[in-house]
């Protein structure tokens, strides 16, 4: 019997003298298996190092007035860790012209900091677009930007904002 039951109820693994071992190549003991069933469990509860702490935001992106459906929200990092550095959250706006931000997993949020912020709104492929330099990693003509790259570089987009877990919503992207 792997586990017996103390006197308060609670399972405790069996004494050192009786431990048994799962025999095979691995050679696995008893500790073996139970430090591999804890690590299993701190990564199904999301302990995972490699993260950085994110916040669920929301936004919205508007040109002209109306939604700018379909664009794309790179939120781009100012400072901070190299482990922030390599992250770009980002978002795709929907037809009412909002969107919610992604860092790992679909709409998880952005690690807090500061953030330069770049749009970029392709629109349908047109006849065009085969003579426009922009390609994709299959070597497909991209849709021109809409915006004709007024907001994709962050440096001169203009657009900014600081993140920190209280914030929820940035305040409306409105283009021009």
């Amino acid at each position: 019997m792997p586990f017996s039951s103390a006197s308060d109820g609670l399972l405790s693994p069996p004494s050192q003298s009786s431990a048994p071992s799962v025999s095979g190549t691995t050679g696995l003991t008893w500790h073996r298996l139970a430090l591999a069933a804890a690590a299993h469990v701190l990564w199904a509860a999301g302990c995972q190092p490699d993260r950085l702490p994110v916040y669920p935001v929301t936004g919205s992106v508007f040109y002209q007035g109306r939604p700018a459906s379909d664009a794309r929200v790179i939120f781009h990092p100012l400072g901070g860790s190299d482990q922030l550095q390599r992250e770009r959250p980002m978002g795709t706006v929907a037809a009412d012209g909002t969107f919610r931000l992604t860092t790992y997993d679909r709409g998880d949020g952005l690690p807090a900091g500061e953030y330069q912020i770049s749009v970029v709104w392709r629109g349908a492929a047109t006849p065009q677009d085969t003579n426009n330099a922009d390609f994709d990693e299959r070597n497909e003509a991209m849709p021109a930007d809409r915006l004709q790259g007024r907001y994709a570089d962050p440096a001169t987009s203009g657009l900014s904002v600081t993140i920190h877990k209280h914030l929820t919503t940035v305040p409306p992207i409105v283009l021009k």
